[in-house]
């Protein structure tokens, strides 16, 4: 059977945060409706978003919004922290450090990455224990412990030196997380255009100017990042793959695909794919 892309729902409405240290088991591609915040803990381990492959280290964090979509592949020893919080949660925290961030977290095309030092790691872990283990007696005070850690995380990223992000248009920060979800990517434009009260010639002419690539450039790439995801992560077959990301004709992917990697979608399958 072919491998879907799961969606994980591990928090409940009484529940707004919740963590572990992962050594395994995370393997699997999946999306989820909730925010997620990883490190490394140690070793190394090779991380899939939304179709970009990066070996990351120790120190490595990564800040994961509501659909988009990841896995991990393991070629060694490794351990991450996961944490999760609610989307009310991780948004009232982000109006806390700046009235802007939680907007640009979420309009953001690039992957949000940062790194920590070992003083910075042990900190967090120290913190973390605590609030998950702390005593009863002084339970009434966790929410204000998670909420100070989460607002805590969130200014690294703040703070951290990453490229100035352009000033785009609220709209156009819509159009654009459209067009990097896997829902609007299988449809097409007009589906990531369907809450833009813009016509198509306007919203590709400033497209084109603030991403210097044509509306559909950006959607074909898309495509294609999405496709070597599921190639490298699922047992999915060539037509379903084509299916999922917006081509109904498997022969029409293959020739987009191979234009775009210098290989078929088989051979990057045979170079890529996990070890089972």
């Amino acid at each position: 059977m072919a491998q879907k892309i799961q969606e994980l729902s591990f928090l409940h409405n009484d529940v707004d945060f919740a963590t572990h240290l992962t050594h395994d088991k995370d393997t699997f591609i999946h999306t989820h409706s909730f925010y997620e915040i990883f490190y490394v803990t140690e070793g190394e381990i090779t991380h899939v978003q939304n179709g970009k492959k990066q070996l990351i280290k120790t120190g490595d964090m990564f800040f994961l919004r509501p659909n988009d979509i990841h896995t991990f592949i393991r070629t060694g020893e490794c351990t991450h922290r996961d944490i999760i919080f609610s989307k009310e949660l991780f948004e009232t925290a982000c109006k806390y450090v700046s009235p802007s961030l939680l907007e640009e977290i979420n309009s953001s095309i690039s992957t949000l990455h940062i790194q920590i030092d070992s003083v910075q790691i042990e900190y967090l872990e120290k913190l973390l224990n605590f609030i998950k283990y702390m005593s009863p007696c002084v339970e009434k005070n966790k929410p204000f412990l998670i909420n100070s850690f989460l607002a805590h995380i969130l200014g690294f990223l703040y703070l951290s030196d990453q490229e100035e992000k352009p000033p785009y248009p609220r709209w156009f920060q819509i159009f654009l997380s459209n067009l990097n979800d896997p829902i609007h990517i299988k449809a097409g434009i007009q589906s990531a255009m369907a809450e833009i009260n813009y016509n198509y010639i306007y919203v590709s002419r400033v497209f084109k100017k603030h991403i210097g690539v044509t509306v559909t450039e950006y959607l074909t790439q898309k495509r294609i990042d999405l496709a070597k995801v599921y190639l490298s992560t699922t047992k999915m077959n060539i037509a379903q793959i084509a299916e999922e990301i917006g081509y109904p004709y498997p022969y029409r992917f293959n020739q987009v695909f191979k234009q775009y990697t210098d290989c078929t979608p088989k051979e990057y399958r045979k170079k890529n794919s996990k070890p089972s």
